[in-house]
C-alpha cells in the first residue's frame, strides 16, 4: 500500500523507536514523542510497537491512496474522512485505490499516530513531510488486531509527577507546586514552554546534560519542559524532571491546556514508568 501526500498544515512526520546511547555526543533521542500511542497504532496492524509510523501534531492532512491497503490511527482523537463515511482515532480503515484520507485536527490532545501494515518504508524519518511525498507500507495488508494493546488517549488535569531537579534549591518549590501553568503556543518537539513564573533565586549555570522531560527555568522565571528533539546540554537550572511515565502526556500538551506539578520520590516515579508499556 502506498499514500502520497496532497495536502498538509501542520507538523507531520515519521517517527519510531528512540535512538539511544548517543546523547553524549549530542545526539537527542528523538523518536515518537507520544510512544504509547504509536504502539496502539502498530498493534492495530500486528506491527511491532516501534515500526514506523506518521507522528501528526495537531495537524490536518489529505493523503491519496495509490492503490488498496489499511491503515490505522491511535492517539489523540482525530476524524478520519474517507468519502463520505466519517470516523474517529483509534481506528483501522481500508481504503481503495484513488480514495481521499482526511485527517483533521484533534478534538483535544496533539499527536495522533498513523500506521501502515509493517510500518513505513523509506528514509524520511524526522523530515517534515511535504504535498506529494508518498509513504510505502513495508508488508502488505493484515488482519487487524480486535483490542489496543495499551491503553487509549485520555485528557487528564491531574498533575504532572515530577522529581527534583539538581538545581530544585534555587526555587520555591511549594510555589511551583502550587502554580498552574498555561502551555504556549511556543511549543515543538524540542519543548513545551510554559506561561507562569517560578520564583526564586535563578542563576544560569555551567551547561551540563539534560534530560527528556527536564524542567528548565529560563531568567525570565518561566519553565520550558524539554521534549525529544530537544538539546542535550543546556545552562538554565533545573528545578524538576517530569517522570518517564508522564512523557506521554506531555506529548499530548496542546496550547492554552493547564500544566501543574507534583513533586514525588525517585522511588514513585520508577513506579510509575514500569506501569507504562512505552
Amino acid at each position: 500500500m502506498t499514500l502520497t501526500v496532497a495536502q498538509v498544515y501542520g507538523y507531520a512526520a515519521v517517527h519510531g523507536a528512540s535512538t539511544t546511547g548517543l546523547r553524549a555526543v549530542g545526539v537527542p533521542p528523538g523518536g515518537a514523542f507520544d510512544l504509547e500511542s504509536l504502539a496502539a497504532a502498530n498493534a492495530l496492524l500486528g506491527n511491532e510497537p516501534t515500526a514506523l509510523a506518521i507522528e501528526l501534531g495537531m495537524t490536518r492532512i489529505v493523503l491519496h491512496a495509490l492503490d488498496d491497503g489499511a491503515f490505522a490511527l491511535a492517539g489523540a482523537p482525530s476524524r478520519i474522512t474517507i468519502g463520505s463515511s466519517v470516523t474517529e482515532a483509534p481506528t483501522v480503515r481500508q481504503v481503495k485505490a484513488f480514495e481521499e484520507i482526511t485527517i483533521d485536527l484533534p478534538a483535544y490532545g496533539a499527536r495522533t499516530y498513523v500506521a501502515l501494515p509493517g510500518g513505513i518504508e523509506g528514509s524520511k524519518v524526522g523530515l517534515p513531510l511535504r504535498i506529494g511525498v508518498e509513504l510505502r507500507a513495508s508488508a502488505p495488508p493484515c488482519a487487524s488486531v480486535s483490542v489496543l494493546a495499551c491503553r487509549p488517549y485520555r485528557p487528564s488535569s491531574d498533575p504532572f509527577l515530577a522529581i527534583p531537579g539538581p538545581q530544585a534549591d534555587l526555587f520555591d518549590l511549594e510555589g511551583f507546586e502550587a502554580t498552574a501553568f498555561t502551555a504556549s503556543s511556543a511549543m515543538d518537539r524540542r519543548g513545551v514552554r510554559l506561561e507562569g513564573r517560578v520564583l526564586g533565586a535563578y542563576q544560569e549555570i555551567v551547561s551540563e546534560p539534560t534530560c527528556v522531560g527536564a524542567v528548565q527555568v529560563t531568567p525570565s522565571g518561566m519553565p520550558i519542559i524539554l521534549g525529544p528533539d530537544g538539546p542535550t546540554i543546556g545552562g538554565y537550572p533545573k528545578i524538576a524532571a517530569i517522570a518517564t511515565g508522564e512523557v506521554r502526556r506531555l506529548a499530548q500538551v496542546r496550547p492554552g491546556d493547564v500544566v501543574r506539578f507534583r513533586l514525588v520520590t525517585l522511588e514513585e516515579a520508577r513506579d510509575l514508568a514500569a506501569q507504562c508499556p512505552a
